[in-house]
């Protein structure tokens, strides 16, 4: 029988890639919108890769799980810096120093997986 769980990940997933084509659409060259693709981008890995592989988790051998899983993982590790740099570019306030820093260390944190 099949989970009622990944169908959630997958409604979700569905939701904001709607919100996001929407918002993109509107004005492309917008920073604030592509900001705004960016970080639903990284939500869209986590949730769709997540849907996946609880649905399937039976049929998927456990290194195929698991490479699965550290992608999901990389959606993750970037949804902190791609709202903060969402909120920077929002409220026109430029810090480069601390959002370099922050992507490296999201970077870091991807290729530690």
């Amino acid at each position: 029988m099949a989970s009622f769980y990944p169908f959630l990940y997958f409604a979700c997933a569905a939701l904001i890639t709607v919100s996001c084509v929407l918002v993109f659409r509107h004005n492309p060259k917008n920073p604030v919108n592509r900001k705004y693709a960016v970080f639903c981008l990284a939500f869209i890995t986590w949730l769709s890769i997540y849907s996946f592989v609880i649905n399937a988790h039976s049929h998927l051998p456990i290194s195929v799980r698991e490479i699965l899983c550290k992608l999901a993982y990389t959606g993750i590790a970037f949804i902190p810096i791609t709202l903060l740099d969402y909120i920077f570019t929002f409220f026109e306030k430029r810090n480069p120093i601390k959002l370099n820093f922050a992507y490296v260390a999201s970077f870091v944190t991807v290729v530690i997986l």
